[in-house]
């Protein structure tokens, strides 16, 4: 919140788990939480299960075939996240899903394992722990960790290396060749910073999709061995 008003808009939130496996990605509908208190800062923990995968479906029929809507998901998305003179062209197609009442479906599924978060909250820093006890191991790929806001007011991407980029120049999706990253609004009034950390990648994004997408937001793609992980949101 700034002034009242709120900024996610459409993104995640400060660390929200996302967990690849090889036939599925799984998303979290429910958790528990619960507060701890410790002198001028709190701790919030939050133990999410990964009991959601998404579906495609086009008005009220049925789903769109899985094998063959991630034949093309992928696809789209080589040309997407590796292409930049791709991406008004696939923003148009995004923004198409509207009329053509093409709807993203979260379906809850048999709960795939946990994830728990702590995140310790103070004024100028959130400090994220966590903690993996995922059922199946053997068959995940990949864990993400998302810290999006919202892309109407996170118009500016600066990183250490000296790079600052605006609004569609950030792109979709792109590695973080620096030792720490920020996404502020273009007068810099507002800022979050993450850091590079050892043995997982950071990537940033940003996508504004007239009625599907406005996020904005600094990802940790975490290997599967790792069972904990730790980061810190600065804000200024």
């Amino acid at each position: 919140m700034l002034r009242g008003r709120e900024l996610i808009e459409e993104g995640m939130g400060f660390g929200v788990p996302v967990v690849k496996y090889k036939d599925k990605t799984y998303f979290s509908s429910s958790a528990n939480s619960w507060l701890r208190k410790e002198g001028d800062s709190c701790t919030l923990g939050k133990m999410f299960v990964l009991d959601t995968i998404s579906r495609k479906r086009i008005g009220q029929g049925s789903y769109v075939n899985d094998k063959l809507y991630h034949f093309l998901h992928r696809a789209f998305e080589i040309g997407y996240l590796n292409f930049q003179s791709l991406t008004h062209i696939s923003n148009k197609i995004l923004e198409l899903q509207e009329p053509l009442n093409v709807q993203t479906i979260f379906k809850r599924v048999e709960p795939r394992g946990t994830v728990l978060f702590e995140y310790s909250c103070k004024p100028k820093e959130i400090q994220i722990t966590v903690r993996l006890s995922l059922s199946k191991l053997d068959k995940c790929k990949e864990i993400l960790i998302l810290n999006e806001q919202g892309s109407s007011f996170f118009r500016r991407y600066a990183d250490s290396s000296g790079l600052v980029l605006f609004d569609r120049n950030i792109g979709p999706w792109a590695k973080v060749n620096a030792n720490e990253a920020s996404f502020s609004d273009a007068k810099q009034t507002s800022k979050f910073t993450l850091e590079s950390r050892l043995s997982t990648t950071l990537v940033r994004g940003w996508e504004k999709t007239k009625g599907h997408l406005a996020w904005a937001g600094l990802e940790y793609s975490v290997p599967s061995r790792n069972t904990s992980f730790s980061y810190s949101i600065r804000l200024s």
